[in-house]
């Protein structure tokens, strides 16, 4: 159960449509925040981003510029490396992102700087919610600033900033049939989880034993339902504690067609899930 790709894509339409004519909408991504070394604290990417596309893969930036004849929807987001893949779990990389998500461009994460002024450039107002990542609202003031310098040249730098939340999340209050049934079957799965908790409850018993009893019940939930209880196989190949999970049907790699299959991947560091399934994008946020 999830939201259709038909479904992400009028919501881009609908908030394009609430916004100015030559403007554009900058929507970052959430970053991986390291926890010690080589490890990380849970991800969970940010909720604009994920209502407007469904991309579940950090470090990336959506862009809007709604009448833009080369495409009014543009994703930055990592490239593949198959090499790290092989540690954190299958990734789109633009050419996959463009193609699974019904975007219509997406380029390499790295090449935000070059590209975004010149999106950026000509439009007379940017959307865009200050105040929630300085990092990121440095960037976004040092690439209006680049346009600004330029002025002379016949640059046309934006004149004025919007807070995105305004549209978006009065959008976001209104919920579709299809959110109320994946919101109805959480509020299951959540509930289960916990009675499985309370049954646990008893005299000795530490938090990090409900916990525990809460995360079984959640993976096993993903387990069972999506058909992958057949081949489960521990192996300890590079340090950490991996769970290869083939799932009877596969998963297909957008990047290279139809034919290719590709496993279903559960990395467990820490006695932590991190649930990476390639084309279907299901998750936990433990």
């Amino acid at each position: 159960m999830k939201i259709s790709k038909a479904e992400f894509t009028r919501r881009r339409k609908k908030l394009m449509a609430m916004m100015d004519r030559q403007s554009i909408a900058i929507i970052p991504g959430a970053r991986e925040v390291t926890r010690s070394r080589d490890t990380e604290y849970p991800f969970r990417q940010n909720s604009d981003l994920f209502y407007l596309t469904g991309f579940k893969e950090p470090d990336a930036v959506l862009v809007l510029v709604p009448g833009r004849r080369q495409g009014q929807v543009v994703l930055f987001c990592r490239e593949r490396d198959p090499e790290m893949e092989l540690w954190n779990g299958y990734r789109l990389g633009p050419e996959g992102a463009a193609a699974y998500l019904g975007i219509d461009d997406a380029f390499p994460i790295d090449d935000l700087d070059e590209i975004l002024p010149g999106l950026i450039e000509g439009t007379q107002r940017i959307y865009y919610s200050m105040g929630h990542d300085d990092v990121f609202d440095q960037r976004v003031m040092g690439w209006v600033n680049q346009i600004r310098r330029l002025v002379r040249s016949g640059a046309a730098p934006p004149a004025d900033f919007t807070d995105l939340a305004f549209l978006l999340h009065e959008q976001r209050l209104i919920k579709s049939a299809a959110e109320i049934r994946v919101m109805k079957k959480a509020g299951e799965i959540s509930a289960a989880a916990h009675v499985r908790a309370m049954q646990e409850c008893q005299p000795g018993r530490y938090e990090y034993h409900l916990e525990a009893a809460i995360q079984h019940a959640l993976i096993e939930y993903i387990v069972m339902a999506h058909g992958v209880v057949n081949a489960l196989r521990a192996f300890n190949q590079t340090g950490e504690n991996l769970v290869e999970v083939v799932n009877r049907k596969g998963i297909i790699d957008p990047k290279v067609g139809s034919g290719a299959l590709r496993p279903k991947t559960v990395a467990i560091p820490q006695l932590r899930f991190r649930i990476s399934l390639s084309a279907e994008q299901y998750d936990l946020t433990l």
